[in-house]
């Protein structure tokens, strides 16, 4: 009975092992890319309201950040193929943190910022907020529509 539940159980770790797997194999492969091509695109915290564009995102993320990682390829990709302007923040300690960034809608200058954490994307629409996000699926979520097109 021992040997039974042993084989059972191992089937069943190895099903959700391979559901995962699958899982992580739905998720759409972007050239390896790295930072440095997206150099000129790396602007200080400071600069996030002072772009010429009317509309544009500001990705906020840490070289560390295990998250930032894994959409790094995907972000560097965006802005290589210039689907929407787009600027980098290196997270820093100027950056201030917030369990709740939805006061920041409307936001138009840096002392009204916070975010939630890394990585992060914000949409500046006419000088204000449209929007802030955090995490990898809100990321993604707005990031690939864009692909599609």
């Amino acid at each position: 009975m021992g040997r039974r539940r042993l084989f059972f159980s191992s089937i069943l770790v190895f099903a959700i092992v391979f559901s995962s797997c699958q899982n992580k194999l739905d998720f759409p492969l972007y050239p390896q890319h790295e930072y440095s091509e997206v150099s000129l695109k790396i602007i200080p915290y400071e600069d996030s309201f002072s772009k010429d564009e009317n509309s544009y995102l500001i990705y906020i993320f840490s070289y560390s950040c295990g998250h930032c990682l894994e959409i790094k390829n995907m972000m560097i990709e965006f802005v290589i193929n210039e689907k929407k302007p787009t600027y980098f923040i290196i997270f820093n300690s100027e950056i201030e943190l917030a369990s709740d960034v939805s006061s920041t809608i409307g936001a138009s200058s840096i002392e009204e910022l916070s975010i939630l954490g890394v990585p992060t994307l914000i949409n500046i629409e006419d000088g204000k907020v449209a929007f802030n996000v955090a995490g990898v699926k809100a990321i993604t979520e707005i990031i690939e529509p864009y692909f599609r097109t």
